[in-house]
């Protein structure tokens, strides 16, 4: 990888999450002019509590769609349980370090179709769940593995400290 590291951003996630990642960039792979890199792993709570003020008032209501960045509140997004990861394509042009590239509707490799497309099919197939299928909130760049569990389990389960084993049985 040039520029960018996937390991930065894949640190604290589940090990299974990490290797379907990690399969995942290997098979949408490189080219010439861009690559596949993962821009959000496991996020603390504030960190949650910062993106989810973007566009909101002090009482979260939404003032600036424009500025939302996430639906989820802090204990409500898979990233904070670190099983989910964000991604983005970097374009590269002769002597730069590279740019990340946020337009969902590239098509960097000239096929016909959607770049964001094409990781998320791919995602798919290696059993994680995409946010471009969303209906109400698209997240085109997002990917999670979420076993079937739902957030109330996945927060139940972390409070009791069973989490992680839960995954690893269910993940396989």
């Amino acid at each position: 990888m040039r520029a960018f590291g996937v390991e930065f951003h894949l640190t604290g996630l589940h090990p299974i999450l990490q290797a379907k990642l990690t399969t995942l960039q290997a098979v949408v792979g490189e080219t010439a002019t861009w690559s596949l890199v993962f821009t959000s792993g496991l996020r603390t709570l504030a960190a949650q509590e910062a993106l989810y003020r973007k566009g909101r008032d002090k009482a979260g209501r939404i003032v600036s769609a424009r500025e939302v960045v996430t639906m989820a509140a802090p204990g409500y997004s898979w990233h904070n349980f670190g099983l989910a990861a964000d991604f983005a394509l970097v374009t590269y042009a002769a002597g730069t370090p590279g740019t990340l590239q946020w337009s969902d509707v590239s098509d960097m490799d000239a096929d016909g179709l959607n770049d964001w497309e094409e990781v998320g099919h791919e995602a798919e197939k290696l059993g994680l769940e995409w946010g471009g299928r969303w209906k109400k909130f698209r997240d085109f760049p997002h990917v999670q593995m979420t076993t079937g569990l739902s957030l109330e389990e996945a927060r139940h389960l972390m409070s009791v400290g069973t989490l992680a084993q839960t995954i690893t049985t269910r993940g396989r």
